[in-house]
This record gives C-alpha cells, sequence and structure tokens, in this order.
C-alpha cells in the first residue's frame, strides 16, 4: 500500500468517527488529566500570548491561577499580573499534588519532560484547558470542536489531493488528527523557525521581483528577507495597526538607503474589495480585522485579553490585484489574522496569472487547512502545493503555493 492510500485511509476513519463522541473527547480531556484540580492551576509560560488570555478568561469565571512558573530567571520571585512567578523547581515542590500545571507555550514537549522528571503528575496544555472551559476560551485561531472537518469532509479530501510531497500530505492529515485528540504528541516534528516564510527547500523562487508582506507587524519578515541576501526590485510592506506600523516605520527608516529607498509600507489591510473595515488594535501580533468586506466575524480569538491599549477601529482597506502593479512578479507572504480568506478574493488576477509565488499562514480559521490550497486548486496545473509548520501544535503553519 503506498503512502499516498494509507493517508486516505487514515482520513477516512477519522471522518468515520462520530461527531458528538470526538467532541465529548476534546471538553473532557482537561479534566481527566487534572483529577479532581481542575480549579487549582499553575500556569507554565508567564509572557506567552496563551498565557495572557488564560489568565484573563480564569479570572472572568472565579479561578486564579496559584501561580505562574516560568524558566526565564528573571522573572522569578516577581508578580505578572497580581500572580506570583515562582521558579519550576519551588512551584513543583509546593503544588505537585494538589494543582494541576498547564503549559501556556506554544511547544511544550521540552516543558512536559520537565515536569515528568521532576515528578509531576498532573499535567496538561493550555490547548486542553481552553476546551475544558469551551464556553470562555473556543474559538481560538483554529482550535476549534472539528465540526467544520465533518460538514465540509469532501472538501477535506480535495484539499488532501494538492499537495505536492509526502511530508506535506502527511502534515496535513497529523493536523487532523490533532484537531480530533489535542494529542501533543502528534504534531512535535516541525521546520526550524527561523526559516518560516523563507525555508531552504524553497528559496529556488528566488531572486523576485517584489516581495509583498501583508501583516508586516514591526518588520520581522522583512529582516528576514533581507538577511537571505535575495536579489529583489521592491518591497511592498501593509501593516494596519498604527502601533505595529509605528515600529515598522522605525525599522525601515533605519535600514541602509540601498533597502530603504525600494521599502514602500502603507497603513492598511488588504481585503476582497476597496473600503473600511473594523479593527481591534493593541499593537501585538493579536491585532486583527473584526470583520471582512462583505461584514462576515473574522476575529478568532474569543478569549481576549484585558490589555488596555485595545481599541476597536475602523482601518484602509485595498485588494492585492489593486496594490501590486501589473505585471510584476514576485513572492506575496500572507499573516493576516484570519483574514487571508477574504484577502485571497481580491487576487484573483494575481492568481489566475500564476505571476507570484505564495507564503500564507492556515492556522486562524479551523478550515484554512484546505480551503486556502483549494483557492488555487481550478489553477493547480501551474502550481506546487506544500504544507510547512514551525511550531509543535497548530500555530505557524504555513502553506507555499510556489509557481512549477
Amino acid at each position: 500500500m503506498s503512502l499516498i492510500t494509507q493517508l486516505e485511509t487514515e482520513i477516512d476513519a477519522l471522518l468515520a468517527q462520530n461527531p458528538d463522541e470526538v467532541n465529548a473527547r476534546l471538553r473532557t480531556e482537561y479534566s481527566r488529566r487534572a483529577k479532581g484540580r481542575e480549579r487549582s492551576i499553575v500556569l507554565f509560560g508567564a509572557v506567552s500570548g496563551p498565557a495572557t488570555i488564560a489568565l484573563s478568561g480564569l479570572r472572568r469565571i472565579g479561578i486564579v491561577p496559584l501561580a505562574f512558573t516560568d524558566n526565564n530567571q528573571n522573572l522569578w520571585n516577581t508578580v505578572k499580573d497580581g500572580i506570583p512567578v515562582l521558579p519550576p523547581a519551588e512551584a513543583v515542590e509546593k503544588y505537585k499534588d494538589s494543582a494541576i500545571f498547564v503549559i501556556t507555550i506554544f511547544n511544550s514537549s521540552a516543558v512536559r519532560r520537565q515536569l515528568a522528571a521532576m515528578g509531576c503528575a498532573y499535567v496538561a496544555t493550555y490547548e486542553m484547558l481552553f476546551f475544558g472551559y469551551h464556553e470562555v476560551f473556543i474559538p481560538f485561531y483554529d482550535l476549534d470542536f472539528p465540526t467544520r472537518i465533518f460538514e465540509e469532509s469532501n472538501l477535506v479530501r480535495k484539499g488532501f489531493a494538492l499537495w505536492s510531497d509526502d511530508f506535506s500530505r502527511e502534515g496535513y492529515v497529523s493536523q487532523l488528527v490533532y484537531r480530533m485528540s489535542l494529542d501533543p504528541d502528534s504534531l512535535v516534528t516541525k521546520n526550524d523557525p527561523k526559516e518560516e516564510y523563507f525555508p531552504k527547500s524553497l528559496r529556488k523562487i528566488f531572486p523576485c521581483d517584489t516581495f509583498v508582506d501583508c501583516g508586516a507587524f514591526d518588520g520581522d519578515t522583512i529582516k528576514d528577507f533581507l538577511s537571505i541576501g535575495v536579489d529583489y526590485r521592491k518591497i511592498i510592506s501593509l501593516e494596519p495597526d498604527a502601533m505595529n506600523f509605528r515600529r515598522l516605520k522605525e525599522y525601515i527608516e533605519a535600514l541602509p538607503a540601498e533597502h530603504r529607498n525600494r521599502i514602500e509600507i502603507i497603513k492598511m489591510a488588504v481585503g476582497s474589495k476597496k473600503g473600511w473595515l473594523s479593527f481591534e488594535s493593541n499593537g501585538s501580533m493579536l491585532s486583527n480585522l473584526i470583520d471582512d468586506s462583505d461584514g462576515d466575524t473574522l476575529s478568532r480569538i474569543k478569549g481576549t485579553t484585558d490589555d488596555p491599549r485595545t481599541i476597536t477601529t475602523r482601518v484602509e482597506s485595498r485588494t492585492l490585484d489593486d496594490l501590486v502593479p501589473l505585471g510584476a512578479t514576485g513572492y506575496i507572504k500572507m499573516d493576516i489574522e484570519g483574514a487571508e480568506m477574504d484577502a485571497l478574493k481580491g487576487a484573483t488576477r494575481l492568481i489566475e496569472t500564476s505571476c507570484a509565488d505564495w507564503a500564507i499562514t492556515v492556522y486562524h480559521r479551523p478550515d484554512d487547512l484546505w480551503k486556502v490550497p483549494l483557492v488555487f486548486a481550478p489553477h493547480s496545473s501551474h502550481y506546487d502545493f506544500h504544507l510547512e509548520r514551525y511550531s509543535e501544535g497548530i500555530t505557524e503553519t504555513v502553506c507555499y503555493i510556489i509557481r512549477k
């Protein structure tokens, strides 16, 4: 039996499960691991996005964590949002029998091994906690009950058929497994995070005429792009968050003139049409569009933070077809917190003419994993499809659509 056939059989078995039973497993995994300690919690990881959201959500339902713990010694014996931050050894000695340790970082395997070696028997990931209190936390990016996997089973199978290599096919199926099981070991294999958006295996696509950075944040991706020595003509950089845009502008202005003069920075979102969109701004990676050009909800962060910087505002939106000059060829990176599908609706010309290579995040919404590549399916003879993951869980998963 070929690997493709094996994986297709595995997909069939996943889709043959009873959805109610799958959902029940997801809801009860946290309590199964806590064994009566559900409300006695130590959060391992004090400064991550999941930690901030976990603390905010728990407080809303009357649960105050006993402590944070963290491997960063600079945080030990400090106070974070009113919660003490203890060294791991002290936290385990004090609470290993009375509390469950919830790992609130994206890559949990090393911490799970660390806690096991310290004799800590009650451990869960933040994903398990979020499903345990799903009314508060779910959805969170594409962390959601797998309703759409079952409802869109035909599209799930069509998405699988697009991948151009076995690594991508296996990664795709493992994502489906994870979403139905929360097995923390099912997604351990990952690529080097330093290569996100520019993996060595795909650098044959460079040089490029124009690099378009959708969701430029503070310029981190442009920095990576320049570091690999790409021969390019122009960079178009788009960032709608005012605080992020200010940091982006400062970074670009500090570059040597040979780069600075070829970079256009635009305080704008990308969408399916020209207009104005509602936007939740807080100067972080969690800033996101609230709705798309048709008024459909985009935000996938139910456990929103209590950050006083967060404001709801309006931002201008343009289409990629309008922003990228006719005839330009290039590389388009898209990490826009759940607005990827809406932005692709405004890139019909670019997709149909096969004038660009694409790196698109597919972890912000539960169906992006198959729907993003399926946008390109009518033109699949012109593209190769690759799936790479840069964390152990659902985050930092990127779909590459590369011209043949």
